[in-house]
């Protein structure tokens, strides 16, 4: 193990946590800089000085590493920053300097920061090492918040105030795919979890910068291109557009956990355009199968230092892009698990229309206007005990297909069982509703076209205008059966019956 030390160089004072860079300020408590960063090769308690070891300096050790180091005094004002190498999640790292440490975080993280930090003051007297890193969310330059890991330590002054230094890496660079799992599991909605996928991999530096996209093949909604955030809009509106309109596809041929990088020539004018404003000069595909089906796509894209070849991918970004693509799979295999459950759940089996269950849900969003019809077929027995089950089955599916095509795209139709389907109209104009169940009754059930069975069924219309009466469902179901007293084959509006 290496202990890193923080030694002053006018009186060598130190303190050293295990892992930990922990910085004593020169002067402590008179504002002093931190001191040079030295590195010994041996394990340390927190309270053992270490023996003399090659003094590294920090522009060759600590500035150059990638993870950030802040020491800061009680307040969690910011004394002094160190590493950060490339850039850290878009900050400008000079202007942080005199800020607070907790003008970056999430909001809902600076109150669990705080207090686990003044309690472990009042339990503990010279020197923290906390022993198990936070987890908490760093608002980035581009204002979207990203997890990292914060491993706090502190210590006294001759003041008797205390100092922290924390060093702070980017859960990204973990390859950590937590959030977005753990944010299914919570319930979150698919787009909101896709994003977090999107993110996993996202860099930010001088350097190396890029984004990732998941064209979303298998939406319920119909292709979908996430991103990030808001800023990559522009971007994924590219990416959709040149997918859905121009045919653009690469992934369409590749293998199953293949990763493939493209040529900028390769791609369609609109994506070099957004590429070229950005800097951004590679490309690269990897799909996401379940059970060999093509559900989903990631699109990377992103700037790399002249001398790397676009086309390549080292080792370890590929292993990064393993994990990821395999936990994009697990979840797009959860999602259609629960989109097949979800159907058989609210879907009659029969005629594949929304089932009782479904209907009422829809119902009870639309109780403040809006039309029912409630529809049952006449003498449909006659049918089953002529004909047999079979047929009346096919009788049934046929008449909710001719229904479904009478109705508008935007109308419910749904089944409520044996010969009873309802049209939910979701239009303020309560005369779109009456002119949509005389057309039911002239077209529905006229001609049905069967090889065996009835040429024709009549149907009987009962209409309840919604937000006028307290149970239009039940209205709309009497005035059905009076238009059967009347002699079937009629619609009757419920408000004629003086219903309440």
């Amino acid at each position: 193990m290496i202990a890193a030390l923080v030694t002053d160089s006018r009186n060598n004072d130190t303190v050293s946590v295990h892992g930990t860079f922990v910085a004593r300020p020169s002067g402590a408590g008179r504002g002093g800089p931190v001191g040079e960063a030295i590195v010994s090769p041996v394990t340390m308690s927190a309270a053992e000085t270490a023996p003399p070891g090659p003094v590294v300096r920090p522009s060759s050790m600590v500035d150059e590493m990638r993870t950030l180091v802040l020491a800061m005094d009680s307040d969690g004002t910011i004394l002094e920053r160190r590493g950060g190498y490339g850039g850290f999640l878009g900050l400008d790292l000079e202007a942080i300097v005199g800020s607070s440490v907790f003008d970056f975080l999430d909001p809902a993280d600076v109150d669990k920061l705080a207090t686990y930090l003044v309690e472990t003051v009042g339990e503990i007297e010279e020197v923290i090492a906390l022993p198990m890193p936070f987890r908490l969310t760093v608002i980035g330059g581009d204002g979207i918040g990203r997890p990292v890991d914060i491993i706090p330590s502190g210590h006294r002054d001759e003041s008797g105030g205390w100092r922290w230094t924390a060093v702070i890496v980017p859960v990204a660079l973990n390859s950590s795919v937590v959030r977005a799992i753990d944010r299914e599991l919570d319930g979150g909605e698919r787009d909101e979890v896709c994003a977090l996928l999107c993110d996993e991999l996202t860099m930010d530096d001088t350097a190396f910068s890029g984004r990732w996209f998941l064209v979303d093949l298998a939406h319920p909604g119909g292709q979908r291109v996430h991103r990030v955030g808001p800023a990559d809009d522009q971007v994924a509106d590219v990416i959709d557009h040149v997918v859905r309109f121009d045919g653009w596809s690469p992934w369409a041929e590749m293998d199953p956990g293949s990763v493939r990088g493209l040529d900028v020539d390769e791609l369609p004018s609109a994506v070099r355009d957004v590429m070229g404003e950005r800097r951004w000069r590679r490309c690269l595909i990897a799909p996401v199968h379940v059970d060999g089906a093509l559900v989903a796509a990631f699109v990377m894209l992103s700037l790399v230092p002249n001398g790397y070849s676009p086309i390549e991918l080292k080792s370890n970004v590929a292993d990064r892009i393993e994990v990821l693509v395999r936990s994009t799979r697990m979840l797009m295999t959860r999602w259609e698990e629960s989109r097949k459950l979800e159907i058989a759940a609210t879907t009659d089996q029969l005629t594949g229309l929304p089932n009782r269950h479904a209907f009422f849900e829809t119902l009870a969003r639309h109780r403040d206007g809006g039309t029912l019809l409630y529809l049952d077929l006449d003498e449909f027995k006659s049918v089953n005990d002529r004909y047999g089950h079979a047929v009346g089955d096919r009788v049934l599916r046929t008449i909710a297909a001719q229904i479904v095509e009478t109705c508008r795209e935007e109308d419910t139709v749904a089944r409520l069982g044996g010969d009873e389907f309802v049209v939910l109209v979701a239009d303020s104009d309560d005369s779109i509703g009456t002119r949509l169940g005389n057309r039911i009754l002239r077209s529905v059930g006229c001609d049905l076209g069967l090889e065996l069975g009835p040429e024709r069924i009549g149907v009987s219309v009962g209409l309840a205008e919604l937000g006028e009466l307290d149970d239009p469902l039940n209205a709309a179901d009497r005035a059905m059966l009076l238009a059967k007293r009347r002699g079937r084959g009629r619609m009757v509006e419920a408000r004629r019956l003086g219903e309440p």
